[in-house]
């Protein structure tokens, strides 16, 4: 799958139009360890969610060694993750992107949805 940038003015639109273009079996979700719970969006995005197969990983401490990556890298691989979607700043996300990059899944789709304006 090639990049695609959606910004949209109606939450989590272009989202959706993902998830039924990748129609995933295992999703992995990736998310701080408690700041996720403190967005406005999660409650949509479980809602989202709620007809799919997912596992969230939240072991990811800020500025991630390699050692987060790796335990993620583990994740990623031992439940058979075949969509990734990182919800967070930029250490959940680098995190993500690296162990996805590390894994056996390099080609997995992986969908970011930032919650910093970095």
């Amino acid at each position: 799958m090639h990049q695609k940038i959606i910004i949209e003015e109606e939450k989590l639109a272009g989202f959706c139009e993902l998830l039924n273009e990748i129609k995933p079996s295992r999703i992995g979700l990736f998310t701080g360890r408690s700041s996720y719970g403190a967005l406005s969006c999660n409650s949509d995005v479980e809602f989202i969610l709620n007809s799919y197969k997912v596992r969230r990983f939240s072991k990811i401490s800020p500025n991630p060694l390699l050692e987060n990556i790796q335990c993620a890298q583990s994740f990623i691989e031992n439940e058979k993750i075949d969509l990734i979607i990182c919800i967070g700043g930029g250490s959940v996300i680098d995190t993500a992107k690296s162990a996805r990059f590390l894994s056996e899944s390099f080609n997995t789709p992986l969908i970011a949805i930032p919650t910093t304006a970095g």
